[in-house]
């Protein structure tokens, strides 16, 4: 990866997002990233090292039911499942007071990047992730949070490029209809 390269990450990366600790609940986690409108939020601990990502996409899969889960393997209709918002509720409230560290993304679908990660290379690890990516500094064990990469940043960055005249100068956040905001 190159250095010198302007055409990296930390051109198109929110620097500095909005991040929650590791001993928050989920329930006060949802609330924050409900009243931000974020799919997903950054943890980092007192000493302001990366710990993770607590996402919607991570919550969802907790909320599924087993029989679900199971689908990857041998069910290809869910039709005989007939839950509704009151069984979802009902497993959210389990999960409600668990520290937001219990549910993290999982490691092996996890993507972060570099502020020097090349846009392609970005662009493939967004693409993989199905949800934001961090933008990380690593320093032996420890990873610092710099910014965080959503698939809104990205079209922010290419339509202000794409139509100069009609949006140049827009933040992009306000360019985001208000159920699209993400980092």
């Amino acid at each position: 990866m190159n250095n010198e390269n302007p055409e990296n990450t930390n051109i198109i990366m929110t620097a500095d997002p909005l991040t929650i600790t590791p001993d928050l609940t989920a329930a006060d986690a949802l609330k924050k990233m409900y009243q931000a409108r974020y799919r997903s939020m950054p943890v980092v601990d007192a000493e302001d090292h990366f710990v993770g990502l607590f996402s919607i996409y991570r919550l969802i899969e907790l909320l599924l039911p087993r029989a679900a889960l199971a689908r990857e393997g041998s069910l290809d209709n869910l039709s005989f499942l007939h839950e509704g918002v009151e069984e979802l509720l009902e497993r959210l409230q389990k999960l409600a007071n668990l520290p937001v560290s219990e549910l993290l993304e999982k490691k092996k679908r996890l993507r972060v990047c570099k502020p020097s990660t090349s846009l392609p290379e970005m662009l493939l690890l967004l693409h993989e992730g199905h949800t934001s990516l961090p933008v990380v500094i690593v320093k032996g064990k420890n990873k610092r949070l710099v910014g965080i990469v959503s698939y809104w940043d990205v079209l922010s960055k290419l339509a202000t490029k794409l139509f100069p005249d009609e949006i140049e100068g827009t933040p992009g956040k306000e360019l985001a209809p208000e159920s699209d905001r993400n980092p």
